[in-house]
């Protein structure tokens, strides 16, 4: 290679070097301009975060403990009312039966008493 080519070749890399160190000086200067969050506004944010995302999974918690709950009264209420039907169903069956004895034995010892 010729020295004019190995000059001009500097001079490339002479001007790439100072344009580097112009875009580093530019970026440095955009780092300062620009307002940097501080630590503290940072980490409450993320503490924020932290538990709102605790007080969801707690709502949701005690959401499907209230739903469990309300599922296992609904439960006992159709047991119950289902008792309370078959109660009343029984009862009626029984004082019919009570009445056929009280007027077969009032027929009984009518016709007993009578004769």
């Amino acid at each position: 290679m010729a020295n004019g080519d190995l000059l001009d070749i500097e001079k490339r890399l002479e001007r790439m070097h100072l344009a580097l160190k112009r875009q580093e000086k530019e970026l440095e200067s955009w780092r300062h301009r620009s307002t940097r969050i501080p630590n503290w506004i940072r980490n409450s944010g993320v503490a924020l975060f932290m538990a709102i995302f605790a007080q969801t999974m707690a709502a949701v918690w005690w959401a499907s403990s209230i739903t469990n709950t309300q599922m296992n009264i609904i439960s006992d209420v159709e047991v119950n009312t289902e008792y309370r039907i078959a109660s009343a169903e029984r009862y009626n069956e029984i004082m019919i039966e009570l009445t056929k004895l009280q007027v077969m034995m009032e027929t009984h010892f009518n016709k007993h008493f009578n004769d």
